[in-house]
């Protein structure tokens, strides 16, 4: 995939109803801003906007992904998924507006405070777990049949934690529905390595279980401070497939083994040994949570989650709304030197230079045939000559360029963008030699028949193909 382009929308820039306030960042798809939506006098609310990264907008494939996205996520609604507000898809700008969240994700709140109080660690999975289980299984199409969505990228950067201690999970970008599926080029593996699940790797029919997977490895990184699997892409990937990984209570003493066994469960290598749906994954760390007495308050967390960011006020979106100028003159003056200018700027060029062209060439046509008919009516020929008119030059696609028009892919999307999540140190014992579990067996395809080697050196044959 081609780098990002960069893009970077002035503040004061509009978009339809919406005023760009500052850039948050950018992701493989697109870029995030915080916006405003203006109201009566005095109203303004945060928004945040996500748009299709311009040298994806003229990819149709881009295109139709963006537009799923949309069509997805506006199918979704709970309190553990960011919201889609809107979508418009007119113009050069093709954008999602999304719910705002004022908080950090689970990524930064690691990195800022290491592994995090049991209760509240626990607090944050179920509500994703319950997110992920209303767009599992709760998700409807017009026809009322359910669109069993799979997110296949349940990370800590797309889990959102507010100030307030709302937990929500966001960037359905890559979502895959039964019903609707974005095709991809062969090969493509969408997810984040080290948080996908072994028929990720294998390129397997995915279902709940998968999220249900990536969600375990939430959960241990949350409760331990590293995460479960790392290392370079072909490590991360053969231990992943050999359920080769650190079990957590060799990561910090006081593990309680109930947690432990939930961990294991939800990481096992067989679809069919993990917790069946996301909502029995929810109940089984509330009994937990009930059992061992643990804080899972949404007070503790916003408490702990302000602490670790000195409780930051909502930004400032105070912004003058700066409109683009539609003169001919200076947008093709812009147009000389900035290319992404002169490309939503040059419909509008071409279309008066056509009128202009147009009203002077009809003038110059009656110009002429006048004086024809003047002249002959002086010379008083016995017959009049019939003047054939030229034709009007029509609007064909010399007359403007359009770029195409992308929709939106559907789902709603988490803001912050989607940088490498950092490996959070902790007192732990490092994982050179990570302990497997002996009950455990490598994840392969039945069709092939592969040689083991060492750990560092991938598999024949178990890289997707394309890698």
């Amino acid at each position: 995939m081609a780098a990002p382009s960069a893009r970077t929308l002035p503040a004061g820039h509009v978009l339809g109803r919406y005023v760009v306030v500052s850039r948050i960042g950018a992701g493989g798809m697109a870029e995030l801003y915080l916006g405003r939506v203006d109201g009566p006098p005095r109203f303004a609310k945060p928004v945040a906007l996500k748009l299709l990264h311009p040298h994806l907008a003229e990819d149709p494939q881009f295109s139709r992904m963006f537009v799923t996205e949309a069509r997805i996520a506006a199918t979704l609604s709970h309190a553990n998924l960011v919201a889609v507000l809107d979508v418009d898809i007119e113009g050069p700008d093709s954008y999602l507006v999304l719910e705002y969240v004022h908080g950090r994700d689970l990524r930064q709140v690691l990195a800022a405070g290491g592994k995090m109080p049991l209760g509240l660690a626990v607090r944050v999975v179920i509500d994703v777990a319950r997110g992920l289980h209303h767009a599992h299984a709760e998700a409807l199409s017009e026809g009322g049949r359910p669109l069993g969505l799979v997110h296949r990228d349940v990370s800590p950067a797309n889990v959102l934690v507010s100030f307030h201690g709302e937990v929500k999970l966001g960037d359905f970008g890559i979502a895959k529905a039964s019903a609707h599926t974005v095709q991809t080029a062969t090969g493509a593996l969408k997810g984040k390595f080290g948080y996908m699940s072994p028929e990720q790797y294998l390129q397997e029919e995915l279902d709940a279980r998968s999220d249900v997977y990536s969600l375990g490895i939430v959960l241990y990184e949350a409760t331990t401070g590293r995460r479960a699997f790392r290392g370079e892409a072909a490590t991360i990937m053969n231990r992943v497939l050999d359920g080769n990984y650190v079990p957590p209570e060799q990561v910090v003493d006081d593990y309680p083994p109930a947690l432990a066994a939930i961990v294991d469960h939800a990481l096992a290598l067989e679809v069919d040994d993990r917790f069946s749906s996301a909502a029995d994954f929810a109940d089984a760390l509330e009994d937990l949570a009930a059992d061992l007495g643990l804080d899972t308050r949404r007070e503790s967390l916003a408490t702990y989650v302000r602490g670790l960011f000195d409780d930051p006020p909502m930004p400032d979106l105070d912004v003058a709304a700066r409109r683009p100028e539609l003169a001919v003159v200076d947008t093709a003056v812009t147009a000389v030197g900035d290319p992404a200018a002169t490309r939503a700027t040059r419909p509008w060029a071409l279309l008066v230079l056509l009128a202009i062209g147009i009203g002077v060439g009809g003038f110059a046509g009656w110009r002429m045939a006048r004086s024809g008919a003047e002249a002959i009516a002086a010379d008083d020929p016995p017959a009049t000559p019939t003047a054939t008119p030229e034709p009007s030059p029509d609007f064909g696609d010399d007359a403007g360029v359009v770029a195409p028009e992308p929709e939106p892919a559907a789902a709603a999307v988490a803001p912050p963008p989607d940088p490498p999540a950092p490996t959070v140190e902790s007192d732990a014992p490092a994982d050179d030699k990570p302990a497997a579990r002996a009950t455990r067996r490598r994840r392969r395809p039945p069709e092939r028949k592969t040689e083991a080697k060492s750990d560092a050196t991938p598999r024949a044959g178990m890289f997707p193909r394309g890698m």
